[in-house]
């Protein structure tokens, strides 16, 4: 059952242990210590392969690695028109958002979504609907916001949005949003925010009536 040594014993350098021949079970939990690791790095590094056929070493990450950041999340206690992500920190690449809402018993619209309090004719958007088996399109431009949903939201409607955005600051932004709506709508949509700014504030709202109670949504941001 694997190879044993007598104690002080050592394997010299013209010694060679064949595959399989040592197991898990020859070595004692905890035993082998990561001190006993030839090239053992600092806490910056981590352990990666070189290849097949090449020894792994330990290596720096990249000076600049992206990471998603969990910005805000937000849950209303009461009936509300909107949640707004306000004084968003600068330096952010890329944004996702997700929004999982409930119609109030007001609700009687379509969900949208604004930036820096825009409220101009500097949106565009193209959207792709399919309920049931059919499927359209639309296209806008020159509207004060990009529409979301798939259908008129109503009293205990369920609508779930998942929208990624891109924050270069001297571009117009690019908006991505994939959304449902009581499970029997789909919808996708490519806005624009012709705006050259980087954003700072989201608001994302029921253009007619308000969102129930327990209405989450969630900003991520790209670094």
């Amino acid at each position: 059952m694997g190879v044993s040594f007598s104690s002080g014993g050592y394997i010299s350098s013209s010694s060679q242990i064949a595959d399989s021949v040592i197991l898990a079970a020859d070595i004692l939990d905890e035993s082998i210590t990561s001190a006993k690791l030839k090239g053992e790095g600092t806490a910056s590094q981590v352990l990666t392969s070189n290849g097949t056929g090449a020894s792994p070493s330990m290596q720096s990450l990249p000076a600049s690695v992206l990471t998603f950041v969990n910005i805000d999340t937000q849950t209303l206690g009461s009936v509300a028109a909107g949640i707004t992500f306000s004084s968003i920190p600068t330096g952010y690449n890329a944004f996702m958002l997700s929004f999982n809402g409930v119609g109030h018993t007001d609700a009687n619209g379509d969900a949208a979504i604004q930036f820096n309090g825009d409220t101009g004719t500097n949106y565009n958007r193209a959207k792709l609907t399919q309920i049931s088996t059919t499927i359209t399109g639309t296209n806008y431009s020159g509207i004060n916001q990009i529409g979301l949903s798939p259908g008129t939201i109503g009293n205990a409607s369920i609508f779930n949005a998942f929208i990624t955005i891109q924050n270069n600051n001297s571009h117009q932004k690019i908006v991505e949003a994939a959304t449902t709506l009581n499970t029997t709508a789909t919808n996708h949509t490519t806005g624009f925010w012709t705006d050259t700014t980087e954003i700072s504030s989201i608001y994302i709202y029921l253009r007619t009536g308000q969102w129930a109670v327990g209405t989450k949504a969630t900003l991520w941001g790209l670094k």
